[in-house]
């Protein structure tokens, strides 16, 4: 592992300009997803504990899953336009870049 200058901190030592404050961040998102789902496989039905919110009463109330899917879905959109910056991007040739890496993997697994 080499030396990561104070500058370069948030910078991944990979060379692909990762951020990895935000591959951290997505981790404990994930994290977060998986601990709400074992607890609800392995726990008593929620019904009958009542499940714990996180939040502002009447403005964002969430589940620690809820909670870590919108972290996933906030930091993967910075990551997106992170990785775009600087770069002229059409929207057809996005789509269809998409359509070919995600549809084969969909049909595969029905």
């Amino acid at each position: 592992m080499r030396y990561v200058p104070r500058s370069e901190s948030l910078a991944s030592v990979r060379g692909d300009d990762r951020v990895l404050l935000f591959d951290a961040l997505r981790v404990v998102a994930i994290g977060m997803v998986l601990l709400s789902h074992v607890l609800i496989t392995i726990g008593p039905p929620w019904s009958e504990v009542g499940q714990p919110y996180l939040g502002v009463e009447g403005f964002y109330r969430a589940t620690w899953g809820q909670l870590g899917v919108t972290i996933f879905l906030v930091v993967s959109g910075l990551c997106l336009e992170f990785a775009s910056r600087g770069r002229q991007i059409r929207p057809v040739r996005f789509f269809l870049g998409r359509v070919v890496r995600i549809y084969p993997v969909y049909y595969m697994s029905l």
